[in-house]
């Protein structure tokens, strides 16, 4: 156990080290907040409300985003690179103990990040949020983190160094944006393209998912939850099969 919470302290501090993950996963949801909500008296209206707690959300994907697609994978080749994977085979922590903590390190950020922006959406820009949809907000959260956390590792996995890592995840970074209806509202789209995009588009799915008001627990029987479990234990085995240690 002290070798485990060594392990957890250093990727938290790695964490905190790296200007990109602070910088994007709290100063800029800070930063749309405050350019796209005002607080004043149309905070009262059901359309400030309903739009304020989407776009809240959907900065809540985002941050789950550049935890996952930036922070996680540099973490892992970093590991690679100084064959710190490749001594954990001779030692009482293994890979799965190892990217336990990774996980573990870098979700205790992302609910900091993510308690920041719902604490200033509610208490400044008077977002009405229950109590209840506030505590249960940690299951769709886990969900989507977990399976980002996952795609983030296979890729670092099959990566040599932080430029190939660079290239792979930057343009999943920004699809992955087009895709969840953050920033492009698909009500803009032709019908087709937009039913399309919502009925098989899992990255929008959990888009939805985050939506703090609107979560219940039927979501997670939902046909688009379902095939994203299915991948993700796709995404565990291969990563089973074919780990690369360097």
């Amino acid at each position: 156990m002290p070798s485990y919470l060594s392990l957890l302290k250093i990727q938290i501090k790695r964490t905190l080290r790296v200007p990109m993950v602070p910088i994007f996963s709290i100063i800029f949801p800070l930063i749309i907040m405050f350019s796209f909500l005002n607080g004043s008296t149309d905070s009262l209206s059901a359309s400030y409300q309903k739009d304020g707690i989407k776009l809240v959300s959907g900065l809540n994907l985002v941050i789950i985003l550049v935890i996952t697609m930036a922070n996680i994978p540099a973490s892992i080749i970093t590991a690679k690179a100084s064959n710190l994977l490749k001594k954990l085979k001779f030692s009482e922590i293994n890979i799965p103990v190892y990217l336990s903590s990774v996980f573990v390190a870098n979700f205790l950020f992302m609910l900091l990040a993510s308690a920041i922006t719902w604490t200033i959406a509610i208490w400044h820009f008077n977002l009405e949020i229950s109590v209840k949809n506030v505590v249960f907000y940690i299951f769709p959260v886990l969900c989507v983190y977990t399976f980002f956390f996952f795609v983030g590792v296979i890729i670092a996995n099959f990566c040599s160094n932080i430029e190939q890592n660079q290239s792979v995840i930057i343009p999943v970074y920004f699809l992955s944006l087009l895709l969840s209806g953050v920033f492009i509202p698909f009500s803009v789209l032709p019908v087709k393209i937009r039913e399309f995009l919502t009925e098989y588009n899992p990255v929008y799915y959990f888009n939805s998912l985050l939506q703090i008001n609107h979560f219940t627990f039927s979501d997670f029987l939902h046909s688009q939850f379902l095939i994203t479990l299915l991948v993700l234990l796709l995404l565990i085995f291969t990563l089973k099969l074919k780990f690369k240690y360097e």
